[in-house]
């Protein structure tokens, strides 16, 4: 395989070609999230470290599939950069904050990504209130907290997190009656 192809991103790890269809990058998403599962997907070689976190499989199997390149900003950079038909089955309410989203400016974009955009404070119609999560600023459950529990994102720019089930930001430290335990 061409060293240089490879880091210019035009073929994948196996020495294949990018999937240029949409079936393609969907079953090479698969793939990837597959092996992720199996704890059998490894960073950067075959020898590499094993892939532990979700976002990282994600990053992976986005990369290989090509989608990491598709989506530019209008401005020219891909920083909170979206493909056009994200959204497109969602709720309507969904929908209508991924249009505000594409209409704020872009410094606005690349430093709140549109994941957290969504998760943040953006959909509340579909998150739990904090009061009937029974939210707690300390945590009373030992070993149990916002930062351990796999609904839990740190917006890592702004440093604070998110929950993708209950409004609002969160803390570290805190805890709900929804906590569940990271994926390994």
């Amino acid at each position: 395989m061409n060293k240089q192809a490879y880091i210019e991103g035009y073929l994948s790890k196996e020495g294949k070609k990018k999937p240029t269809t949409k079936k393609g990058k969907q079953d090479k998403m698969h793939t990837v999230m597959s092996e992720y599962k199996a704890g059998t997907l490894r960073s950067g070689s075959k020898d590499g470290p094993k892939v532990t976190s979700r976002q990282q499989a994600i990053a992976i199997g986005m990369s290989e599939s090509g989608q990491d390149k598709e989506a530019k900003d209008p401005e020219g950079g891909v920083a909170g950069a979206m493909h056009p038909t994200a959204g497109e089955n969602a709720p309507p309410g969904v929908q209508h904050e991924i249009s505000n989203y594409r209409e704020m400016p872009s410094n606005y974009r690349e430093k709140m990504p549109l994941l957290y955009h969504l998760l943040g404070e953006g959909t509340p119609d579909y998150k739990m209130s904090k009061e009937d999560a029974q939210y707690a600023e300390q945590t009373p459950v030992k070993g149990q907290t916002c930062a351990n529990c796999k609904y839990a994102y740190q917006n890592v720019p702004g440093e604070d997190y998110i929950c993708s089930k209950i409004e609002g930001h969160i803390e570290p430290q805190a805890w709900c009656k929804l906590w569940a335990p990271l994926e390994e």
